[in-house]
């Protein structure tokens, strides 16, 4: 039988007088204590918060494989823990004595954003143990031992230093994109293995990441490495469902699920996150002491589903995790925040098989009056990839979210943004105003 509802999270700090408390303490369990943070592995060496992830469990095996090879493949699913993990590790396990740990990204935006992340988890200042290096910025020095940076910086690195003397360990991040200066990154570093230099006191690691790129053919251009792969799904749901609950003020989550199998497990999941918690420093809303987690699905009893009415106890954020019967039946006072995992169980009927079948399958497509030309659609799709607003599975990045705020066509958005990055935005402006209007000529 489910525990859930369950509350994560330490004791209440208020509690009502009357009738009102004894209702609820009747109604609900009372907070679970926080778990030993260390016993969860949620702890860095450094002291940062680090949420859980599946590269944690291969911790140990990875770092001895790092240490056995020369080249190393490591594969996971996106989520895994892979780009801001295995540096940390790495730099536990000492790889960075010899020189720094160096990462690559594919674009500068994620790794000035994976650097802040690393840097908070560590709990240093950007800059000092963990830095990053993009184009005309680079935040690093010399007690930099985690070093992000873009494809083309490692490169600039190999022309001034070919034997890439300060690192220790060279990691390409999402190698699966196959950039022109990521082809000759792979080149560069196989033949630096293969002119051994004796000026390097200790052998280069050089680790390959990828979540869908052709693995063995990989493999056999290094030598036939190991390739490690990193097992586990990951629960995006769950993770965007913790996010909110540190970053965001006070107000309870709805969220959308399949089926009754996914609401317990992502309960069960969310319950483990919540708990390892700090709500004196990882918290953002200081009044929050907790989080009420409360399933509901169909074939629950109406006393369980009642629950999900209550209001929860002071102090405590309530996170119902639902089907879609809490969409279109059910009215749930006090939600801010809706998580909506975008797919829902249909009933369709197989002429085939001349049977109705219960399919997980995606939430109805955008209403369209008249639908427009997949031509055209392909052609937007191609523009706003071309611009960095979506990735190569079509997902938004956050440039995309940015330009989402201007009302302005994709092409100027994007030289809008870029030109603030570089400082001349004032001399882009104008030309981007007198390309957005008709005529900028009145006739008298």
């Amino acid at each position: 039988m489910s525990r859930f509802p369950a509350v994560a999270g330490r004791a209440p700090r208020r509690q009502e007088e009357g009738e009102r408390s004894r209702d609820l303490q009747e109604e609900r369990p009372s907070a679970v204590p926080i778990a030993d943070r260390e016993e969860k592995g949620c702890t860095s060496q450094e002291g940062g918060t680090t949420p859980t992830f599946p590269i944690q469990k291969q911790r140990k095996k990875l770092i001895q494989a790092v240490r056995d090879n020369s080249f190393l493949i490591v594969t996971g699913n996106t989520g895994s823990g892979k780009t801001t993990q295995l540096p940390k590790y790495l730099y536990e396990a000492g790889f960075s004595q010899h020189g720094m740990i160096g990462v690559t990204q594919p674009r500068k935006v994620a790794a000035i954003s994976v650097a802040q992340r690393v840097a908070e988890e560590m709990k240093c200042t950007l800059g000092s143990k963990v830095g990053y290096q993009v184009r005309f910025d680079d935040c690093s020095s010399k007690e930099t031992a985690i070093k992000y940076m873009t494809d083309g910086c490692l490169l600039k690195h190999i022309l001034g230093d070919p034997n890439l003397t300060k690192f220790s360990v060279i990691i390409l991040d999402e190698a699966h994109e196959r950039t022109l200066t990521t082809d000759i990154l792979f080149g560069l570093l196989k033949k630096l293995f293969q002119e051994k230099s004796p000026n390097r006191k200790e052998h280069l690691k050089v680790v390959v990441m990828s979540a869908t790129m052709e693995l063995a053919k990989l493999s056999a251009f290094f030598g036939n490495c190991p390739i490690f792969d990193i097992p586990g799904r990951l629960y995006p749901i769950v993770k965007v469902t913790m996010d909110i609950h540190l970053n965001e003020m006070a107000g309870d989550i709805l969220v959308f699920l399949t089926g009754q199998f996914e609401i317990e497990k992502s309960c069960e999941l969310l319950f483990q996150m919540a708990e390892s918690v700090d709500y004196d420093y990882d918290v953002q809303d200081t009044t929050l002491d907790g989080l009420l987690i409360l399933p509901c699905y169909g074939s629950m009893t109406t006393d369980q589903q009642r629950r999900i009415f209550l209001p929860p106890p002071p102090g405590i954020r309530k996170c119902v995790i639902s089907t879609n019967i809490s969409a279109t039946s059910l009215t749930i006072d006090g939600i801010r925040y809706v998580v909506d995992g975008g797919f829902v169980k249909q009933l369709n009927h197989n002429p085939r098989l001349g049977l109705d079948i219960l399919e997980v399958v995606p939430i109805s497509k955008f209403p369209y009056l008249d639908p427009p030309n997949e031509r055209l659609i392909l052609e937007a799709l191609k523009q706003l990839y071309q611009c960095d607003a979506i990735d190569r599975s079509g997902h938004v990045t956050r440039l995309g979210l940015s330009m989402v705020e201007f009302p302005l066509p994709p092409h100027l958005t994007c030289a809008v943004i870029k030109a603030a990055s570089l400082d001349c935005e004032d001399l882009l402006l104008p030309i981007a105003a007198m390309l957005s209007v008709e005529n900028v000529f009145i006739r008298p």
